[in-house]
């Protein structure tokens, strides 16, 4: 059953949580609509970089429709609101990150130059892997080619502003097994940014079992591709949850740096809370 549904308007700031959403073949419509622009590094930018962006939240006061992707408001630290066109909202951003950033909603996946990753040398790459997943200095760093050649050359695939996949789907028995190996964190849902809430009442993880498989949930059809690698951003601080850094190494140690899975969508439709799913 679909137990919870969250799109995010901007890319790495806390989302919306929804009772119903459409999801075409680019996910939930309106999910990361919207992202930060470093001018200086010009490259787009989430919160493995600029940590801070955690601590905002944005909505659609507008849903989108079709091919439109209206302003989101954001909500800063303090409490201010501005929409993400205003430019205001992106001189808050400079103040609050300490970089020269613009809001940018999506563009065609023709622009290139717009999803180009900043070039970095192959020492700066591997610091920069070390940090964003959080390894210890005696471990290794991740195999740079498993990564496939789209994510050495853009910082998002074009025309999303996505990391990878267009879904991210997490299930409740993952995060209670993992609730269990480290009852000292908070292992809440939002901490993961899951797009899709999966209620399991198995006692392990089943997403492993549901690679390669699809799952129908609602009127939509999807696709299971791969296990979510996850990130340093479950451990920052955001609303509600502080930083901790032993979720990390918790699931380095349990669940080989993974929780949850991504997937495509085969075919579009509208997914509820309450939704009985399939898996076949």
């Amino acid at each position: 059953m679909v137990s919870g549904i969250w799109r995010y308007p901007v890319k790495s700031m806390r989302g919306e949580s929804l009772r119903s959403a459409t999801v075409g073949i680019s996910g939930i419509l309106g999910d990361r609509g919207w992202a930060v622009y470093d001018v200086e590094a010009r490259e787009i930018r989430g919160a493995k970089k600029l940590p801070a962006l955690m601590l905002c939240a944005a909505r659609y006061a507008q849903e989108p429709s079709g091919g439109r992707i209206p302003p989101a408001e954001i909500v800063f630290p303090d409490g201010t609101r501005l929409l993400s066109d205003d430019p205001k909202a992106a001189v808050r951003l400079c103040e609050l990150l300490g970089r020269r950033v613009i809001l940018s909603s999506i563009r065609p996946k023709e622009d290139l130059a717009y999803y180009r990753r900043a070039p970095v040398s192959p020492e700066a790459l591997e610091g920069e892997l070390r940090a964003s997943f959080g390894l210890q200095p005696d471990e290794p760093v991740l195999d740079l080619a498993s990564f496939g050649e789209e994510f050495l050359r853009f910082a998002a695939p074009p025309g999303t502003h996505f990391d990878a996949s267009s879904l991210h789907l997490l299930s409740t028995a993952a995060l209670r097994v993992m609730a269990e190996a480290a009852p000292e964190s908070d292992w809440a849902p939002e901490r993961f940014r899951p797009n899709l809430l999966l209620e399991s009442s198995g006692t392990t993880p089943p997403e492993p079992e549901w690679c390669g498989r699809r799952i129908a949930a609602g009127s939509a059809t999807l696709e299971i591709e791969e296990p979510t690698l996850r990130c340093v951003m479950t451990t920052l601080e955001q609303s509600g949850l502080p930083k901790d850094l032993r979720i990390m190494r918790t699931l380095a140690a349990r669940a080989s740096r993974c929780l949850g899975v991504y997937a495509a969508v085969e075919s579009g439709g509208i997914v509820s809370i309450g939704d009985k799913i399939r898996i076949f």
